[in-house]
């Protein structure tokens, strides 16, 4: 899905220090085992980093709890139109001097 829409997609295993300095943005779902470690070594590595849940729940307070914040929370089910918007408006939000602006909610 992530690929229709022009972007490249990490397999969802462990990534290098140099993939997540490299991702534009991470499409997570905490509830995947993987999910909520990579929320935290992509914060981790970069605090400014684009963070989408996308989740049948909103993020897990663990992750809150950890300074982890998500740049929007998508709902499951959503369409390929809802995922491009949201890919679309946490890219639009990273700013150049690495910081991001306030925080939203999809759907």
């Amino acid at each position: 899905m992530v690929l229709r829409l022009g972007h490249e997609p990490l397999a969802p295993v462990a990534p290098s220090p140099e993939q997540l300095r490299g991702a534009e943005v991470f499409l997570i779902e905490p509830a995947a085992p993987i999910g909520a470690v990579l929320a935290q070594a992509a914060h981790l590595i970069d605090p400014a980093m684009p963070l989408v849940c996308v989740s049948v729940e909103p993020p897990p307070a663990e992750l809150l709890d950890l300074g982890v914040s998500f740049d929007l929370s998508l709902l499951k089910p959503f369409t390929l139109e809802e995922l491009r918007a949201a890919i679309e408006l946490a890219l639009s939000r990273h700013t150049l001097d690495g910081s991001s602006r306030p925080r939203a909610a999809l759907r």
